[in-house]
């Protein structure tokens, strides 16, 4: 079944590219809930979840030349102010990649577990957190 809606670009409601401003507007008026929406689908899109020998981590990651990239920016500061996670930005020479290590990574899986729906990254955020609550 293929289903398919045809909108002219003025007849499309919402906004098709946004200044950064815009867009730091948009995500700080979301509620912490819905932030945390937000949040969980860029992961279950755009993101990883793992532990491995430098322990717990979760990315999320935009190529260079898509209009994305430049959301990561504004993401990764919302989340730190307004939930005291801190990332850490890199780059390659095709993506773009906010990555939260450690404490900040178990923290923002807490905080999104209820909305993550990819199957494998919600199944390694309950076992890293299961690990967590634990130790």
């Amino acid at each position: 079944m293929e289903f398919n809606v045809n909108l002219s670009a003025n007849a499309w409601p919402w906004p098709i590219k946004l200044s950064t401003s815009e867009l730091r507007g948009l995500i700080e008026g979301f509620s912490d809930e819905k932030l945390a929406e937000f949040i969980a689908g860029e992961i279950d899109g755009d993101g990883a979840v793992w532990f491995g020998y430098e322990g717990v981590s979760v990315e999320i990651a935009a190529c260079k030349n898509c209009q994305k990239s430049f959301t990561l920016d504004v993401l990764r500061r919302v989340i730190a102010e307004r939930f005291n996670i801190i990332s850490h930005m890199y780059l390659t020479k095709t993506v773009n990649v906010i990555r939260f290590y450690g404490e900040s990574a178990v923290k923002l899986l807490r905080l999104v577990m209820p909305y993550l729906h990819h199957p494998l990254r919600r199944l390694r955020a309950e076992v890293i957190l299961a690990y967590y609550e634990v130790g």
